[in-house]
């Protein structure tokens, strides 16, 4: 069973960090390490635009989930899986609940040559919409934001 824990104190942003670091080879932005003090910067940069989950398989950290507003309005959707629960559907179960958390329109990228990150967004039913020649571009709407 998966639990979701809102992030909102420095030890979550921390964990936040560390799970991103470790999932940042599938991103398809920046996929260098972010040191802690970045990360805080980050996060409170970030302050009311962002809203983030840690999830839990109790009592491990399986990984988390965010939506974040941009300057220009759109939300974007990203999730980062430990090394150790990937291949497993907990991705999946992650983008689900993150999506049943938000109302309105998500975008999210993806990168092509992530074939498990592909199939769960059409599983979920996102729609395909356009990307650069390494990302694919995904939209996915539900009520209003």
């Amino acid at each position: 069973m998966l639990r979701a824990e809102r992030v909102e104190s420095v030890r979550q942003v921390e964990l936040l960090r560390r799970v991103r670091n470790a999932a940042a080879g599938g991103y398809t932005s920046f996929n260098g390490q972010v040191q802690p003090l970045e990360q805080q910067h980050w996060w409170q940069s970030m302050h009311g635009s962002i809203r983030a989950w840690l999830y839990y398989a109790d009592p491990d950290l399986v990984g988390y989930g965010l939506v974040r507003r941009e300057p220009d309005g759109t939300w974007w959707n990203s999730i980062g899986v430990c090394p150790a629960y990937r291949g497993h559907g907990w991705g999946c179960s992650i983008t689900a609940d993150v999506l049943n958390r938000h109302r309105g329109t998500l975008h999210s990228a993806v990168r092509r040559d992530n074939p498990a990150a592909v199939k769960m967004h059409h599983f979920l039913d996102w729609e395909e919409v356009s990307g650069p020649d390494d990302a694919l571009l995904y939209l996915r709407s539900r009520g209003r934001a």
